[in-house]
This record gives C-alpha cells, structure tokens and sequence, in this order.
C-alpha cells in the first residue's frame, strides 16, 4: 500500500476527519482538491455577485418598462423628450412633458438598471452552474477497470 501511494503522490490525496463523537473516519481519496477549491472560490465569488444583482432586481423603487430618449427634431428645435416602450410587439413613443422629465427620466433609468441586472443575472447563473459541473466532474472517481479499450472494429461484432 505504501508503495502504491508513493508512486500515485500528486493523483491521490487522502484526508482523514476524525470525529470523537461518532467514531466516523471519512476517507476523500482521487480528487484533486487544489482544482476543486478553486472552482469552489470562483463559485462563492459568483454568489456573491448573484445576491448583488438580486438586490438590485427585488428593489421597491417604481419604474416604467421603457426607455427615456431625448431628440432634436431640427437643428435649431428645443430638446424634445420621449418614453419609447414596446407595446403590442412594436415600438411606441409617448411624448414627456417639460415639466414630468425628471419623474419619467429616473423611473426609465429604474428599468434600465433592473432589465441590466436581470441579464447579468442570468449569465452569473450560468457560470455558477458550469463551475458546479465542473466540481461535479473533478469529484468523481474513475471507474474500476476489467473491460478492455473498444476499438473501431469491435462496433461491428456487437
């Protein structure tokens, strides 16, 4: 055994947790737990961006589910300002009063910032998922040998 474990050093890790109370031994033995702390790392770094962009998407502020734009319609026209929302599939512009700008500019400015966070969201989600996947993969151990490599001819026979 000794020697087994001599030659197989770097593959195999064995860490022994005793405990008094139960009497247990848990043997972890042929994951490489250097690479699996890392992902691990790299997945509690994501969960904490996650519950960033959560507080930012379960926030109480009101917004408006459309964007804030601001035209010219002539060169030498004042600033015209409206909301552009998709309604029905389509683009509609709702014209804003000089007087509510700043109302339906921080409102549509609400939305940007949720529609953002709700994106990057997803995309941390995706990576979370990738990089327990990974651990998942770098946990499991290989399976006992006794059935020999299969070779391209051997498809023909089965």
């Amino acid at each position: 055994m000794e020697r087994y474990l001599k030659q197989n050093n770097k593959k195999f890790i064995f860490i022994i947790f005793f405990l008094t109370k139960y009497h247990l031994f848990y043997i972890i033995g042929g994951m490489n737990l250097r690479k699996i702390s890392k992902h691990r790392k790299r997945v509690s770094n994501l969960k904490i961006r996650r519950n960033r962009l959560e507080k930012i998407t379960m926030g109480r502020k009101p917004m408006v589910a459309a964007s804030f734009i601001t035209r010219r319609l002539r060169q030498d026209a004042p600033l015209v300002h409206y909301l552009s929302a998709s309604i029905g599939g389509e683009s509609r512009h709702r014209y804003v009063r000089k007087g509510e700008i700043v109302y339906w500019r921080k409102r549509a400015l609400k939305w940007r910032k949720f529609s953002r966070a709700m994106a990057s969201w997803v995309k941390v989600n995706k990576e979370i998922e990738k990089e327990l996947r990974e651990i998942g993969r770098l946990r499991c151990e290989e399976l006992p040998g006794g059935m020999r490599d299969r070779k391209e001819g051997d498809n023909e026979n089965r």
